[in-house]
Parts: structure tokens; sequence; C-alpha cells
């Protein structure tokens, strides 16, 4: 602690006090002494006195630099309390004309440690409410440099960052984690001319390495006295789900409106055809024509029926559950669909391995064995054959469903579960496919928690996997 002492104050008294003791002397004469000796002696004595005094004087303001330094210091705070050099109050029993001095000090101390303490609470309440934001926010300086990200920043664009939580500011360019010319120009013209900036933008994400679809709202922070911007803040908002709603629904709304008018136009052609017959008198092809408009009919009919179904299990339609015996659900649909297997001399084959009842929803896991074996029959080749396996698994139990048809290729199989995606379009209308079958079977496995998957390789045939919790 002999370097915090006020050493400058103390010379400067020790100096004025043996000046004033020697003009003491001197001005009652008492260094006309003859002796040197004495001379030196006197000197020594009136500097030793003048020393004594000022370090009598010095050492309050020692103590009072002290605990200045303490209130200004936080690591000498820690310093002075493990050495236990004074206690809080200083001047009550000695001292007492420093002692206003020292309360105005205690004061100051109250307020910096409640200041301080409402920083430090109004920093964390930023940090956890920054944490628990989903949009990705960034503090820039004006030079560019990062000051501040949130977690979901760090996941989307610097997953491999190590970050020292300690540290109050993160020192990053800007231009090191984005290349992209149109974001820094953002930031650039939020920093230099005061410009709030908002864009559109596809950037990689380093959570799965693909392209995403941003909202990025860039805006400068300005002092309210100088108007000087002195930092930009950038939120960056994941827009890519619903970019990717909006294309579903696009396209939704075309493939229905296209296959809703093509057994519509077929109708109102073929009914113009027998108006025209009947007109005439010629009834040769009105029962053929009869037939086609049927057919088109029942088709408009299946559509909506799909649209219907997928609409009430898309807004959340309830399984009601119910311990099922597969047996007797997957006869119920095999007796349904054996004309259609008949026309076409396939053979269905039904295997169980063990599975006891089947936890779901009895109407709807027919809906999904209907689809799944109709579609075995439908796009198998003649004289094909359709098997069905049940077998249990340590929870649930799991549902296969394959064909030794011409099978379906690679590219195809990831977008095969989507509405209205058929693999052969023309084939696919001629032995009257709603291409909504798949998505209804997707739908209804969600709702009971479950899951389907395909798995087909070209001329080997196909086989779809269900599942059941």
């Amino acid at each position: 602690m002999k370097k915090y002492f006020p050493w400058l104050y103390f010379w400067k008294l020790t100096g004025a006090l043996f000046l004033a003791i020697v003009a003491f002397l001197v001005f009652f004469r008492f260094t006309g002494l003859d002796q040197t000796k004495d001379i030196i002696l006197l000197l020594m004595a009136s500097f030793l006195v003048a020393s004594l005094i000022s370090y009598r004087f010095s050492l309050p303001m020692k103590k009072i630099f002290l605990k200045a330094m303490r209130l200004a210091n936080k690591r000498l705070f820690f310093e002075f309390n493990k050495q236990d050099s004074f206690k809080d109050s200083i001047f009550e029993t000695e001292n007492p004309e420093f002692l206003e001095l020292e309360q105005y000090l205690d004061q100051i101390k109250r307020k910096l440690k409640e200041r301080r303490e409402q920083i430090a609470h109004g920093y964390e309440e930023s940090k956890t409410l920054m944490s628990a934001i989903e949009e990705a926010v960034v503090n820039v300086d004006k030079n560019e440099y990062v000051l501040f990200f949130n977690s979901a920043f760090a996941s989307q664009f610097v997953p491999r960052m190590t970050l020292n939580e300690n540290d109050d500011q993160i020192k990053i360019p800007l231009s090191q984690i984005f290349r992209d010319h149109e974001i820094l120009n953002l930031f650039d013209k939020a920093i230099h001319q005061g410009q709030s900036g908002k864009i559109q933008k596809s950037i990689i994400s380093q959570i799965d390495s693909r392209e995403r679809i941003f909202s990025l709202s860039v805006s400068p922070l300005k002092d309210q006295k100088t108007n000087e911007v002195f930092e930009v803040m950038g939120i960056f908002h994941d827009i890519s789900e619903l970019k990717w709603a909006e294309k579903i629904r696009t396209e939704f709304v075309e493939n229905a409106s296209h296959e809703l008018k093509t057994p519509l136009t077929s109708i109102m052609g073929y009914l113009e055809i027998i108006k025209e017959d009947i007109q005439s008198g010629n009834s040769k092809n009105t029962l053929e024509n009869i037939l086609i408009v049927n057919k088109s009919v029942h088709r408009l009919n299946a559509l909506v029926d799909g649209l219907l179904t997928l609409s009430k299990l898309e807004h959340g339609e309830h399984a009601v559950m119910e311990k099922i015996k597969p047996e007797v659900a997957t006869e119920e649909v095999i007796q349904k669909l054996n004309p259609l297997a008949k026309q076409k001399n396939i053979q269905i084959h039904v295997k169980n391995h063990g599975v006891q009842t089947v936890h779901a929803d009895v109407t709807k896991l027919e809906q999904v064995l209907s689809n799944l074996i109709e579609n075995g029959i439908k796009y198998n080749r003649d004289h094909g054959i359709v098997e069905i396996h049940w077998h249990p698994q340590a929870e649930g139990c799991k549902l296969i469903v394959k064909d030794n048809g011409p099978g379906i290729a690679n590219h195809h199989q990831e977008r095969l579960f989507e509405r209205f995606y058929r693999v052969d379009r023309a084939r696919s209308r001629e032995i009257g496919g709603t291409g909504l079958g798949l998505s209804i079977v997707k739908h209804i496995m969600n709702i009971h928690g479950g899951s389907v998957s395909v798995k087909s390789d070209v001329g080997l045939g196909t086989e779809f996997t269900c599942i059941f919790p």
C-alpha cells in the first residue's frame, strides 16, 4: 500500500513547513550560532519536525485517496479487502475534520453500487431476451465490427465460432461473416447515412447447409443529443417456411384447378354430344357417352372426397384410438378391392407375424390399407402379387404393403407423398388415380404419431412401410 501514499502532497507540505521553521528561527536570530555543526543539527531537527507534521496531515489524505480508488476500481476493492488495510468507516474516531468528506464518498459508493447493479440486471435481461428471440439479431459498430449477436444468429451463420461469455465486446468484422454485397451495403447505408432498410435474401444456413430465405431489417441507433449513429442493429427473420407454404398453396390451387377442370371438361363435352344426339334422334352412341360421363363424375367425386379428407386431416381432425385386430381390418379392405384385383388377376397375400392388436382409429386404418393396397393393384402388372405383412415391434407394430410391379425411380420417391404428385400422370388418370391417396396416408400416420416410408427399385416392385406406435 506504500505506492498509494500521497508523496507529492507530503513533500510539498514538508518543504513548506521546513521553510517556515527555518524562517521562524532566523526571525528570532537562533541561526546566529557560529558553529557549522550546530547549524546542521538545527536544520536536521527542523526537517524532522516538518516531516512528522506533514506525515500527520498526509496520512488522512492517503486513506481518502485509497477509498476513492476503491470506488473507482473493482480490482483494488478486492485487493484492499484481502489486506484488510482499513475499515469501511475510517474517520469515526480520528480526524473528525474529514468525516464529512468520507460521508460524501460513502454516498457516492452507494449510488455507484446501485447503478452497477441496475446495469448488470439490465444487461442480463437484454442478454436473456435476445437469446429467447427466434430471429437472428446482430449489433454492429460504426467500423462495421460485430459487437453482439444472439444464439439464433450464431447457430445460423457462425456455429464454429467460440465466444467468451465474459467479453463485453465481440470484435468480428461483419465482412468475415457475410460476403454478400447487398447485405454489407445495407449495413453501410445505415452506418454512414442513417438510413433504415429491408431486403429479402437467400443465405446458406450453417444449421443444415441449405439455402434459406431471410427478411433482413437494418436500423441505425442514434445518439439523442447529436443524432449521430453509434450502432446498427440487424434482424434476420427466417421466412423460408412461409415462402415454402406460399409455394405449396399456389401449386395446390393450380393442381386442384387442373384436376377438377379435366373431368368437368369431359362431362361438359360429352353432355353436349348427348344433347345433340337426342335432338337429332341418333341414340346409337348415347349409352357409351353416358358411361364416359359417369366415369368422369366418379373421378370428380373421388377428387372432392380426397380434398375434403385432406382438409379435415390438416385442420386437426383427431383419431379415435382403439385396439383393432389387424386381420379383421385387412380382410374388410381386401373384400372391397377384390373386384379390382380380379380385373388384373392380382393375387393378394396377407401374413401376420405375431401382431395381436393395432392401437389406431379403425376408419383411418382402413383408409391407409385401402390406399396402399389399391395402389399396389392399380399400378401393378397383370398377374402381379400384392403382399401385406404385419410385424410386431418393441413399441407398436409395423405394416408393410409391397408389390412386384414396375417400381418407382429414386428421383420420384422424395415427392411421392405430395398432393397431386404422380410418377406417370397420363397412366394415373387412365386408371382413375387422384394423386391424393399417399398424401392422405402420410397425414393419417402423422395423426397417429407414426410414419410412412417408401422403398423401391425400378423393375423390382415397391414397398411401403407404416409404423404404428
